[in-house]
């Protein structure tokens, strides 16, 4: 009888961490293509600097203008995928580490906000409109939570809208340096057009910032 129990407990055992080995697998799996996506689009963002490095060099902003704007729309719709994704893949895994990968697309995420921002500047014609979400990394934030889903909302009904997440405290250096730029001393804070938000703001006032 003890013996029936020590094969039953053996074999549990065994199925247990095949279990746990096909799960690691799969999450290492679900992670790496994540991460491999994201470092495409990363590398596109990399390309469209060296089009500005172009136009710094031998001045010919009409070329640059024109392939520009075509390269960040395109951008704004594989980000938008990317985010999806990696939510997506977040939710799923037990036992991997998406750090990377956030932090990947955190990167791209703000190399394509300077990007519409040098557009705006200097070519006009790019009809986004950026809205920049600036929130504590390292630190519990329910009104950050909320305020994320009213942009969700917003953007929902307004495609022109972007919204950029700007972990504060992190190791990106630009989020840092926007929050300073814009005088962020609580969170959560939005911007839009330079108009700056603190603490937690509504759907109808951020919706009319937007149309005035």
């Amino acid at each position: 009888m003890v013996n029936k129990y020590i094969k039953a407990i053996f074999l549990t055992s065994i199925l247990f961490l095949i279990g746990v080995s096909l799960m690691n697998f799969f999450d290492t799996s679900r992670i790496e293509n994540v991460s491999n996506e994201i470092e495409i689009v990363l590398l596109d963002s990399e390309a469209i600097q060296q089009l500005i490095f172009y136009e710094s060099i031998f001045e010919d902003s009409d070329s640059v203008c024109k392939i520009l704007s075509n390269r960040i729309d395109s951008q704004i719709e594989k980000t938008r995928t990317l985010l999806s994704e990696l939510e997506s893949t977040n939710a799923q895994v037990m036992f991997g580490d998406t750090r990377i990968p956030k932090l990947k697309y955190r990167i791209q995420n703000i190399q394509l906000y300077l990007l519409i921002e040098k557009a705006r500047k200097d070519c006009g014609g790019i009809s986004v409109i950026p809205v920049l979400y600036f929130f504590p990394e390292n630190e519990l934030c329910v009104d950050c939570v909320v305020q994320a889903k009213v942009l969700d909302s917003i953007v929902q009904q307004n495609s022109k809208l972007r919204v950029f997440a700007l972990p504060v405290g992190t190791d990106i250096p630009v989020a840092d340096a926007l929050a300073i730029k814009h005088s962020i001393s609580k969170y959560p804070s939005v911007v839009i057009e330079g108009k700056l938000f603190e603490g937690l703001v509504s759907e109808e006032v951020l919706k009319s910032a937007i149309s005035s």
